[in-house]
């Protein structure tokens, strides 16, 4: 996975000549790992048109009819450099890699872990460059603030704050979108990784769901692709053309997660669900699941709800229910037919949360995660028994971790941005 190129973004004006480089160094390391990495890439793909074509020659010395036209057809596709239409083209009929024969697939599965492995090495060489970067900045910063130039030193650490969470670029969001940028051809790629919540994942992260033009992937420490998140429809439920969630009598299944959300959340004690929400009315009864990770409509893990205009939380600890109803947090109104910014977060016996900026909390809510069990994680309605959601939703996260005032604050300003 490629970073996004934030080095090239406008900084403040008036900052030292120390960051300035920083700048220019960090953009020099990222072309030129880029630059690295296409020459090992083309190493990678002269191997595998070579391979193939051993193995075309082998098949026929052998007499091996079965799947010898797919071979070659394959083989014409790698020498002229592009995918084509037989394996993830846009014809209909096009084939996977599962249509191959057995020495092709052993090919294809080989080259896609060559690729993984370089994509890894590239994102180790941007996060060390992010890193010094960052620390650059950071250093600015203080020399700011130390001159009482607060407002620079503000704009300053939006820009910083704004780095930390790199959004991974949807183009490169996966090896085989990585090669097609490259006319490099990958065949496949599994977007049902499977991820069970170890090894553990940057800022603890178990869910995304930008949007569907996003790349939702969930990286390790190192950049390194864990899953990539994506959402099965039911019913009435329905992605518009700006890619965002919209729910009326219909729901979104992220089977996927489960698992790596119940073990982490488990071993952490904490949680924290974000979403940029647009409720269609006030008459949201149910309450109305916006993102459950439930069975039922009497047992659940957690839920973010909506009554009436009021949104609602449920937390299953040993002390609250199976329901997480004693108590359901009401956490306030919210807008009507109009996006806004939730973040609900917990840790150590405080619920707390942030709608539009504005701050609530409540220490009613007490207990760990020591009773959850196996739910499943819905956008817009409950897994089984209706509770209908109307709405628009995109920006899904869910951590386990708690987030604090200053991670709530720059979620918000993301938001605001992203709202432009």
């Amino acid at each position: 996975m490629f970073l996004v190129d934030l080095s090239a973004a406008e900084l403040p004006e008036g900052l030292s000549a120390n960051v300035v480089k920083a700048q220019k160094n960090y953009q020099d390391d990222l072309a030129d790992s880029r630059t690295d990495l296409e020459k090992e890439i083309n190493k990678r793909k002269a191997k595998f048109v070579k391979a193939y074509k051993k193995l075309e020659k082998s098949m026929f010395n052998k007499g091996q009819v079965k799947g010898i036209k797919l071979v070659q057809q394959r083989l014409k596709q790698l020498e002229q450099g592009n995918e084509g239409d037989l394996f993830g083209g846009e014809n209909k009929s096009a084939l996977s890699v599962d249509d191959l024969p057995e020495g092709a697939q052993a090919l294809e599965q080989n080259y896609d872990n060559d690729i993984a492995s370089l994509l890894a090495e590239q994102q180790e060489v941007a996060l060390s460059a992010l890193a010094d970067f960052t620390k650059a900045m950071q250093g600015e910063c203080k020399r700011l603030m130390k001159k009482r130039l607060i407002d620079q030193a503000e704009d300053l650490q939006e820009f910083i704050d704004a780095m930390q969470e790199p959004q991974v670029d949807s183009k490169l969001a996966s090896i085989a979108a990585m090669a097609a940028c490259l006319n490099t051809p990958v065949l496949s790629v599994d977007p049902n990784l499977k991820w069970t919540g170890e090894p553990a994942s940057r800022n603890d992260l178990l869910f995304i769901w930008e949007h569907a033009k996003a790349a939702n992937v969930i990286v390790d420490k190192k950049g390194r692709a864990l899953m990539q998140c994506v959402l099965t429809q039911r019913d009435d439920g329905k992605i518009n053309e700006q890619g965002i969630l919209e729910v009326k009598k219909g729901a979104f299944l992220a089977e996927q997660c489960n698992q790596a959300i119940l073990h982490a959340c488990k071993q952490s004690g904490e949680l924290s669900v974000q979403a940029i929400i647009n409720p269609a009315h006030d008459n949201q009864r149910g309450p109305a699941r916006i993102i459950s990770f439930s069975q039922n409509g009497s047992l659940r893990n957690f839920s973010l709800c909506q009554e009436g205009a009021n949104l609602r939380f449920r937390l299953r600890t040993p002390l609250t229910d199976t329901n997480g109803c004693s108590p359901e947090v009401q956490m306030g109104d919210i807008p009507i037919g109009k996006e806004s910014h939730v973040l609900v977060t917990y840790k150590n016996g405080q619920l707390e949360w942030w709608i539009n900026g504005q701050h609530g909390k409540t220490d009613a809510v007490k207990g760990d995660f020591s009773n959850w069990d196996a739910q499943h994680l819905v956008l817009g309605d409950e897994y089984q028994d209706s509770r209908y959601w109307a709405g628009t939703m995109r920006g899904v996260r869910i951590h386990a971790r708690a987030s604090n005032a200053e991670q709530a604050e720059t979620a918000y300003k993301r938001f605001l941005r992203s709202s432009k």
